[in-house]
């Protein structure tokens, strides 16, 4: 049993000293590469991307694939609505607050409407696809960089589904240890927002 608490400490302060906000702000990513590597900087991304995994296969049925796909497409729609101009109120608060929610969404046993969960999904990728757009320069192409951070939240999202998939004797710690650490990264993220 108190091994069990020592990995469970040790993994919250090993996380939790990595950098909490991915977004290195405007103009400094080009890329392949920079757009395959952004969503693993951040325990923002990071996090959200593993917790729609879990929401996928704790809805089951056509959520599986669903919630997925419209994470998906909805990131490159908040990817789009930035590089066309159009501006959105508060990202930085919304991926925060996906964070937090995320916890939630993981920490909670019950399903939800399958409505409520696909919206939620894309409610969070339009976010997260504005931030990831937000930082391009003028000389990135937004189609590559694109590809590449649709890739990684691709591969994010299946570690999420593998893991609820074939670690259910362990699911109820897993969904533990998730959630406190989305929620000290929230918080973490709340107070630097603030600073």
């Amino acid at each position: 049993m108190q091994m069990k608490y020592l990995v469970i400490l040790s993994s919250i302060i090993s996380i939790t000293s990595l950098p909490v906000d991915a977004h290195t702000r405007v103009g400094t990513v080009h890329g392949l590469l920079d757009g395959f590597i952004h969503p693993l900087i951040g325990l923002d991304h990071f996090l959200v991307m593993i917790a729609m995994g879990f929401l996928a296969v704790k809805q089951g049925g056509q959520s599986l694939w669903l919630i997925p796909m419209s994470f998906l497409a909805f990131m490159i729609l908040g990817a789009e609505l930035q590089h066309h101009g159009f501006f959105l109120d508060a990202v930085e608060l919304w991926v925060t607050l996906s964070v937090l929610v995320s916890g939630w969404i993981v920490w909670r046993k019950e399903r939800f409407s399958p409505v409520l969960a696909v919206a939620t999904s894309a409610t969070f990728a339009v976010y997260h696809g504005f931030a990831h757009a937000t930082e391009l320069t003028g000389s990135a192409n937004l189609v590559v960089y694109t590809l590449g951070f649709l890739t990684t939240t691709s591969l994010l999202m299946l570690v999420g589904i593998v893991l609820s998939v074939f670690a259910k004797s362990k699911m109820k710690m897993m969904r533990t240890v998730f959630s406190l650490v989305c929620t000290l990264v929230g918080l973490s993220l709340l107070v630097y927002s603030n600073s």
